[in-house]
């Protein structure tokens, strides 16, 4: 009487199989998964950049973007988690109650990566360098 199945020798060389399969694809798998959160933190980054000029119009005062390393309350611009504004390699960015600015490079942080912005003046359209 013979009985269908798999030996035990046949399971163990599947469960081998497949943990090298993860051992290899799993690193792989948060790599890309931390690529693409550093993506959409880096794009929220820049749309609210991009906005600025008319937040800073609408609320009828100016607004220094040296100012964002050290406000504790700012309503102009909420990093996401884990981001900082690097106000000594940035430029001392002004932005006038008409909506305006100077111009000048913004750099930001998150652990060992970093997003530098040119902000060109009058507008301040943000640009990744």
């Amino acid at each position: 009487m013979q009985v269908a199945g798999y030996t035990l020798l046949e399971l163990v060389v599947v469960l081998v199989l497949m943990g090298l399969l993860m051992g290899v694809a799993t690193p792989k798998v948060i790599q890309l998964y931390r690529s693409v959160e550093f993506s959409l933190e880096k794009d929220d980054i820049l749309f609210q950049l991009s906005r600025l000029s008319f937040n800073v119009y609408k609320s009828g005062r100016a607004f220094e973007l040296q100012n964002l390393a050290s406000e504790d309350n700012n309503t102009f611009i909420t990093l996401p988690e884990g981001w900082e504004f690097d106000a000594l390699q940035s430029s001392n960015i002004t932005f006038s109650p008409l909506g305006y600015c100077d111009g000048g490079q913004a750099r930001f942080v998150k652990q060992n990566r970093e997003l530098i912005v040119s902000l060109s003046a009058p507008s301040c359209s943000p640009e990744v360098l």
